[in-house]
């Protein structure tokens, strides 16, 4: 059976291609340089705080604003005060928007049109940044370009940063990941740490699926020294991970979905003509020397394409955009197997038979709080979930479950196998740092802790 949501998204032709990485990665400088306009949030300290959805209008720019439910900020309130994290009330009382929020909460929506570029910035900007005092209370924003050159189903979603320290901003990204119907993941391009290689895992651990709809792209090129011998080099590097099965899975996709670009110096190519002397001087001829070049009027197009921009822009209309009525089609026909309650929303959820607001979110908790469904049945041991509710549903749902990687699973999801703990958890992180990776399952056993009822116990939910 199609679910309803599958019907609706269809019908609906919406197809979201979300721009997600780490705070600062460039995420909104990039999708400002393929729609043409800089219309989303950039600035020096993190900006993006709401989910801004792009898409092409048919008559005039727009700008339509979502905000939060009464009962939906209570729960983000409560959240924000069971983390013990002061960064979020700082701010919240250092831009005094307590006073804005009784105007926002429970507003049904927003809708206004716009003639002039700048008031719709400044319009966007306003609900949007993470520096104004009424993005706490929206819960999305949607903007309409007229000028926008791409079919109106297609939304290009720009997002909070994954590390953003605030933590309910994060989330949002986090929760968003796999609805998207594609994504970019947007890197700085001068290196490879950790902490980037992190923001990339959590892209994939999360999709699980679909990972030739995801491409890797390293920005700011113009920041490296010497960007096409730089790039060449950290490209390799990047790659060598990138080519792994936690990642995509084989270094031929791997090599085709990662991309180098610079937004910035394709932004001042395209607007050269207009660029006053010292910004000419002092900005755009700095980077061009980077790229071994002196004369730039004359080697416009060639700089052009070093940016990489119109590469990735091509191949995002022909690899994804061309063919996106047909992966919607293919989301319906995959739908007939069954809602995967592993990967589902709670508005998915919800549309269970009998099932409803209240046990959508104890499902959630559940597959949160144990790293997900192994089987259909687990999904009994829900509170309120017996037999007759699951002879309800039991024909709606399927469980897609991935192994979790023991040279990948991070120290959270470790601590939430049955009979590990924080202990036991950190011991095994602390022995696959120390030995650099797990040669093979059963080494996991040397953890101390780790004997032959612990190790029943996990074997069935790890992979080497």
């Amino acid at each position: 059976m199609v679910s309803d949501l599958s019907k609706d998204k269809f019908q609906a032709k919406e197809f979201h291609i979300a721009f997600i990485g780490a705070i600062k990665a460039g995420k909104s400088t990039l999708i400002n340089t393929l729609l043409g306009k800089e219309v989303s949030s950039v600035s020096v300290t993190p900006e993006t705080a709401v989910l801004t959805k792009f898409r092409a209008s048919k008559e005039k720019d727009y700008v339509k604003i979502k905000f939060h439910t009464q009962l939906e900020w209570n729960k983000l309130w409560k959240s924000i005060e069971n983390s013990h994290s002061n960064i979020f009330k700082e701010e919240y009382i250092e831009l005094n928007a307590e006073a804005q929020k009784c105007k926002w909460i429970g507003f049904k929506e927003k809708y206004m049109e716009f003639d002039n570029d700048q008031d719709l910035i400044n319009e966007i900007k306003r609900w949007t940044s993470s520096k104004g005092d009424t993005h706490y209370f929206v819960k999305e924003v949607e903007v309409g370009l007229k000028a926008l050159n791409y079919p109106e189903y297609i939304l290009l979603v720009d997002t909070p940063g994954l590390d953003d320290p605030v933590k309910y901003r994060s989330d949002i990204t986090q929760k968003y990941i796999n609805k998207a119907d594609a994504i970019i993941v947007c890197i700085k391009g001068d290196s490879l740490t950790g902490q980037e290689l992190s923001t990339i895992y959590n892209v994939f651990a999360t999709r699980e699926y679909k990972s030739d709809r995801i491409y890797v792209v390293g920005t700011q090129l113009d920041k490296l020294n010497t960007p096409n011998d730089d790039w060449k080099k950290q490209r390799d590097e990047w790659l060598k991970h990138l080519k792994n099965k936690e990642y995509f899975g084989s270094i031929d996709l791997a090599e085709r979905n990662l991309f180098s670009v610079s937004a910035y110096l394709y932004n001042l190519l395209v607007n050269f003509s207009s660029l006053n002397k010292d910004t000419i001087d002092f900005e755009l001829t700095p980077i061009i020397r980077k790229f071994k070049f002196r004369d730039i009027e004359n080697n416009i197009d060639q700089l052009k394409e070093l940016s990489g921009i119109d590469n990735l822009n091509n191949r995002l209309k022909s690899e994804i955009i061309s063919k996106s009525k047909q992966f919607m089609l293919e989301e319906v026909k995959e739908d007939k197997k069954g809602l995967d309650i592993n990967q589902a929303t709670k508005e998915e959820l919800e549309r269970l038979t009998g099932v409803g607001p209240l046990y959508a979110e104890k499902i959630i908790k559940y597959r949160t709080d144990n790293n997900g469904f192994k089987t259909i049945n687990e999904i009994k041991k829900i509170k309120g979930i017996g037999r007759r509710k699951y002879n309800l549903i039991k024909e709606e749902i399927t469980v897609n479950y991935r192994k979790l990687d023991i040279n990948a699973i991070s120290l959270e999801a470790l601590q939430k196998l049955e009979g590990i703990g924080k202990v036991c958890a950190r011991r095994v992180i602390d022995y696959r740092t120390e030995n650099e990776k797990f040669k093979n399952i059963k080494e996991i056993r040397k953890v101390k802790g780790i004997g032959p009822y612990r190790y029943s116990l996990i074997y069935d939910y790890i992979e080497y």
